[in-house]
């Protein structure tokens, strides 16, 4: 099941029955599907100019850290999913939070068991783990000095009026907020222990950011991060350890936190989406890891259990077979490797047409882009400069662009992808090479290093393409990086993102996650002017070397 967001509550009668309600459905109402011990309520989310989210609602029934890693582990086998958010009540810090402020854990998660303190004031340190990059810069850039303006008053006001009416049915009642909450975007503390005034002050000694403490967070964040999935913790203060009717608090505290992430999930810029299928194309008709594959089965080398992840390169590919097949020559090991991969690249893309190219819906206008990237380089009389372009394939955009370039590269693992380039450019030079072993270009020998949509590859080793690419370059030259950001289907038009390694998923955040990888590295090989540019249908990196 494909769901943008799922939101998780812990406490059945109090949390989830105040998670329903915030989200418009009957509070006692019955799952609209189980899936094993999953249980799971579908809801829709407007969204002012953007299509609504799908959102799936589900509670762990299970308290602490060790239950709540393995239902979240659970939870995500069920449901396919981009983000997921853990909301429900907490124990808050007296002397920095109020009854049902909100705190939200865009600082990350301290497990402050690992914080244990020794004879002599010394002891371990806590163990933290942090939200992923889209959803922690969102929340740190989402203003909530404008929450009220934004309608969040209204809707927690609303909302616990609404369960007010339905709880007095069962003579029960709810309080209400005496104050004007506040959000605080700090860090929540979680632990195996049942938080008292006692141990929150220790806790807080521990990491002066921690603003509530609980003890489901850091099982489901450490479940998360194993999935590569990004999340958040939002709780609401039912208390401070101290209170006799803390119970009593719980619901209208998990309001305060559920009603934010609804006003959070409906105001966001940007949100992780579910991506969509890539079902006609080029790119799904043959997988690199299947041609791999094969070819090294041939080569009595099985590598079916490898998974080609996304940060899986070539070289630890060498290494896995190596250990996988001892007596093999590593030496040898690493020729039918390389070779394998280079024979997968060549199947898949020797032969690409100006159809199986996202560029070709507009090449002009490309071009165009391409050029004014050169132009506000300050890249002048790109035609005279020593330009080596790093996967180059058959370079089919070449008309116009580089087939003038008088002292051109061409570097490719297709001797047949080569063999087109030099048709669509007459002066180049063909290099059969890896881009992470630029073997036989000097140092310090180009003025421009050029690699259009190459790097995000599978196999494809970053850190050893940008040492060769530093190597290559000479001071004051520029790298040109691009990022494919856009596919062609046949059946669905154009869609967004990146697809998701041995899968047909498109992901819209995937590209953003490379190009931040490149910026990282390019900073630490100390190149300087480094700039990114969105393009039509990539995206661009860019950077000078040091002088």
């Amino acid at each position: 099941m494909n769901f943008d967001a799922v939101i998780v509550s812990v406490l059945r009668d109090t949390e989830h029955r105040a998670l329903l309600a915030t989200f418009g459905l009957d509070p006692f109402s019955d799952p609209d599907k189980r899936d094993d011990d999953v249980e799971i309520w579908r809801t829709k989310l407007d969204r002012s100019g953007d299509e609504p989210l799908n959102i799936a609602l589900t509670c762990m029934d299970e308290k602490g850290i060790r239950d709540s890693y393995g239902r979240t582990k659970e939870i995500l086998k069920a449901v396919n999913t981009k983000s997921i958010y853990l909301v429900g009540s907490a124990g808050g810090r007296k002397d920095k939070t109020s009854i049902c402020h909100v705190v939200v854990s865009s600082k990350g998660i301290m497990y402050y068991e690992k914080g244990r303190m020794r004879a002599g004031g010394t002891g371990d340190k806590p163990e933290y783990t942090s939200p992923k990059r889209l959803l922690k810069n969102e929340v740190k850039h989402f203003d909530t000095l404008y929450t009220y303006t934004r309608g969040w008053k209204d809707e927690y006001n609303s909302i616990l009026q609404n369960l007010q009416q339905r709880y007095s049915r069962y003579n029960k009642t709810l309080p209400m907020p005496t104050s004007e909450p506040e959000v605080h975007l700090n860090m929540i503390a979680s632990g195996e222990k049942i938080v008292n005034e006692e141990l929150m002050e220790a806790i807080c000694s521990l990491n002066d950011e921690v603003r509530a403490a609980e003890m489901e967070g850091y099982g489901f964040a450490k479940a998360c991060d194993e999935s590569e999935i990004e999340w958040l913790v939002i709780r609401g203060i039912s208390d401070f350890g101290d209170r006799e009717d803390k119970e009593n608090w719980k619901t209208t505290a998990t309001v305060m936190a559920a009603s934010f992430l609804k006003i959070f999930l409906k105001h966001a810029s940007q949100l992780p989406r579910q991506g969509e299928r890539l079902e006609s194309s080029i790119y799904v008709s043959q997988k690199i890891p299947d041609i791999v594959r094969q070819e090294l089965q041939k080569k009595s080398i099985d590598i079916t259990a490898v998974k080609f992840s996304l940060d899986l390169t070539i070289s630890d590919l060498e290494r896995i077979c190596c250990i996988l097949y001892p007596d093999m020559d590593s030496k040898q090991i690493r020729k039918v490797v390389r070779e394998a991969r280079a024979i997968a690249f060549e199947t898949k893309y020797a032969d690409r047409t100006e159809k199986d190219d996202e560029r070709f819906t507009d090449i002009e206008r490309w071009k165009e882009e391409f050029r004014d990237l050169l132009s506000d380089l300050g890249i002048q009389k790109f035609n005279k400069k020593r330009v080596i372009n790093v996967g180059i394939s058959n370079c089919l955009e070449a008309e116009g662009l580089f087939d003038k370039i008088e002292e051109f590269i061409g570097i490719d693992l297709s001797p047949k992808a080569l063999e087109g380039a030099k048709g669509n450019c007459p002066k180049l030079k063909c290099i059969v090479n890896d881009a992470e072993d630029l073997h036989g270009i000097e140092n310090g020998s180009q003025d421009v290093y050029i690699s259009l949509r190459t790097y995000q590859s599978t196999l494809f080793d970053i850190n050893a393409a940008l040492f060769e690419a530093y190597r290559v370059l000479r001071p004051g030259g520029w790298i040109v990086i691009s990022i494919s950001n856009t596919f062609i289907d046949e059946t669905k038009g154009i869609l967004k993102g990146l697809l998701l390694p041995e899968s047909s998923e498109v992901d819209p955040d995937l590209p953003y996650r490379f190009i931040s990888k490149i910026r990282e590295r390019l900073k630490m090989l100390n190149f300087e002017s480094i700039g990114m540019r969105m393009g039509m249908v990539e995206d661009y990196i860019y950077g000078q070397r040091g002088r």
